[in-house]
């Protein structure tokens, strides 16, 4: 499946195509997740997708791991253009920024557990950003870790707002609750919420960042 990953062209539209290979399944995939979430993506719903038999997709993809796996990087894009001739700060804020975008775009990826983070377009990004940061005199090593903030930090929030808008609290009912129950600060910073501060969290792994940088 890794190899595979990294020889399946761009997507091509939905619908049945006239031969079955790889990428129309990908494309089938991501599909049925960008209208139903990682829940409506299944190898029968696939096959049908595509007009095969789930034995003969089968002989494609060998798992609905290996096909979640193909689909969240073909879901996943390619990575931004950045421009670090203005350093390598506002290039890895742009990155961040564009993660932030990707998953709240296609939240289903959210869902989708990556076993296996060495995929075509998995990698890219991660190049990417490795690529940017290269003047901030860092090891690749620790640009790695940086990058694994930065991507958590953008899971988290896409999620927040993500699960925040599908279920959104009754701070009628929310807000005594918090004051019967000794949390005087939470809720009075729900009576009047202030601003949320522009990527506070990447700001601040950014600030690390350049503290360790020589």
């Amino acid at each position: 499946m890794l190899e595979r990953s990294w020889t399946v062209p761009a997507p091509v539209p939905r619908g049945r195509p006239r031969t079955i290979d790889l990428p129309a399944i990908v494309a089938a995939g991501v599909g049925l997740a960008d209208a139903e979430g990682v829940a409506g993506v299944s190898m029968p719903r696939v096959a049908r997708e595509v007009g095969v038999t789930q034995n003969a997709l089968y002989r494609h993809v060998a798992s609905k791991d290996d096909l979640l796996a193909l689909i969240a990087d073909a879901g996943s894009g390619p990575p931004p253009v950045l421009d670090a001739t203005a350093g390598w700060r506002p290039a890895a804020r742009a990155w961040a920024d564009a993660l932030l975008a990707r998953y709240t775009t296609r939240a289903w990826l959210l869902d989708v557990r990556l076993r296996t983070p060495f995929t075509r377009n998995i990698v890219l990004w991660t190049e990417c950003f490795l690529r940017a940061t290269r003047s901030s005199g860092l090891a690749t090593e620790v640009r790695l870790e940086f990058a694994m903030l930065l991507d958590g930090q953008a899971r988290l929030r896409a999620a927040l707002h993500r699960d925040l808008a599908a279920a959104p609290p009754d701070l009628g009912v929310l807000i005594p609750l918090l004051e019967a129950n000794d949390c005087p600060e939470y809720a009075a910073y729900l009576r009047a919420p202030g601003q949320e501060p522009p990527a506070f969290g990447v700001e601040r792994i950014l600030d690390s960042m350049a503290s360790y940088a020589p």
